[in-house]
């Protein structure tokens, strides 16, 4: 009949009479479908000829929901109530899903007035899988593999904003800033007017703080092993391990407000791994990645202590000064090389090396890391086996260093006292 309006009723007294709601949805978004949300009383979507309206009054008014969906008819629409999303039929641009309505759930009044809030995240699924984009390429993407965390802020922040993740106990997990990233560096605005889009990372380093609501996507691990820089890893990664199922809080920190909130996170439902299972594997991943630090810290602090030797023997410019400084150091650094080859395959340079110089005791750890987190079970016997034995040795090689550092360095200090300022170690 050429009318194209959206018509759209209720009835509260099982069909004797009817009242009209459209008010917000556009001429022209005819109704194709319209859902109730069986999670919040009151709350209803749309599915009209141009995308998905929502209301949060029963009907009342509506307003688009639309975000990165196409203008595109919505032939249905249906609510995965345990999992709260909300997925669309459209008619040409295939199945589409929006993940998480749990904001949508906590919208309130007061939430709209307030200043900055920190929503209530959904529960998670501590389980494999990646989101996958490549421009030219139309493919679907998965939905992010992690603890979603929804905030907002009236106006852009000026103070740094901190995510902290703590375990039931309360005890810190992790710790993500707005201002500086897991290595501590700094984050410097862009110089560019106009910035190039960049591909998205695949973790979440930096926490966003921008008006509006904002997304930070929790990994749901431990902070990363401590870095060796230019290292090559035959074994593994330094990626810090998972946390088990369970219940877990993140603390919102911007300026002086403080906001808390828990979330659940549940076990890959296809399995049937215990929670003591779970539990005697993080312990067992957690002091390989202690052993690893020490590790780590022990090569670079070798490394650093070279390298100032180095750079005092460069300093003299009279020849016999500098011999006589570099027939001084040769005992130590000799002894410092000792340590750092156990420690560490020092002739890799890139990952195919790994075929003919043997990994040494940093790489096995990070293999049996790697090993460990294949599969959700308890580790084996042979496991723990041989984490002993590479703790044992790791624990030899840097009880040697510790004398090189405290009684070795003093020495050579005090020989090139009156020469050079010399070495310093990080405390």
């Amino acid at each position: 009949f050429n009318d194209f309006q959206p018509y759209l009723f209720k009835t509260n007294d099982y069909g004797k009479t009817w009242k009209r709601i459209n008010d917000g949805i556009s001429v022209g978004a005819y109704t194709r479908v319209n859902r109730h949300d069986p999670n919040r009383k009151g709350l209803l979507y749309a599915g009209t000829e141009t995308g998905v309206y929502v209301s949060f009054n029963d009907g009342e008014a509506w307003q688009p929901l639309q975000m990165n969906l196409p203008i595109v008819p919505v032939h249905d629409l249906a609510v995965q109530a345990r999992e709260m999303d909300l997925v669309a039929a459209t008619h040409g641009r295939s199945f589409w899903i929006l993940d998480d309505l749990s904001p949508l759930y906590q919208i309130s009044d007061d939430v709209a007035k307030s200043e900055t809030y920190l929503f209530k995240p959904r529960h998670a699924y501590r389980i494999g899988g990646f989101q996958y984009k490549q421009d030219g390429i139309p493919i679907g993407l998965n939905p992010p593999n992690g603890v979603l965390i929804y905030y907002y802020f009236k106006e852009k922040p000026k103070d740094e904003v901190k995510l902290e993740f703590l375990d039931a106990d309360g005890k810190t997990i992790i710790t993500y800033s707005s201002i500086k990233d897991q290595k501590g560096k700094a984050v410097e605005p862009s110089k560019e007017f106009y910035e190039n889009p960049k591909p998205k990372e695949k973790r979440m380093d930096i926490v966003p703080a921008d008006t509006g609501m904002n997304l930070f996507v929790w990994d749901m691990r431990y902070p990363d092993a401590v870095e060796v820089p230019g290292a090559i890893y035959d074994g593994g990664n330094l990626r810090g391990p998972k946390i088990i199922p369970g219940t877990y809080q993140v603390r919102f920190t911007s300026g002086k407000t403080v906001q808390t909130q828990s979330f659940e996170v549940r076990k890959d439902p296809r399995i049937t791994t215990t929670q003591e299972s779970f539990k005697a594997q993080l312990d067992l991943m957690l002091k390989i990645q202690s052993k690893l630090n020490e590790a780590h810290k022990g090569i670079n602090t070798i490394r650093d202590v070279r390298k100032q030797i180095n750079a005092v023997t460069a300093s003299m410019k009279d020849t016999t000064v500098s011999k006589s400084i570099n027939d001084a150091a040769k005992p130590l650094k000799d002894s410092l090389t000792a340590i750092e080859e156990t420690l560490i395959q020092t002739k890799l340079k890139a990952s195919q090396d790994a075929l003919n110089y043997p990994i040494k005791l940093n790489d096995k750890l990070v293999a049996l890391m790697s090993y460990l987190s294949q599969a959700d079970e308890r580790p084996a016997k042979q496991s723990y086996e041989t984490f002993d034995d590479l703790a044992r040795r790791i624990d030899g090689a840097l009880v040697k260093l510790k004398p090189l550092t405290e009684n070795e360095v003093a020495k050579f200090n005090a020989f090139v006292k009156d020469k050079i300022s010399a070495i310093t170690l990080e405390k």
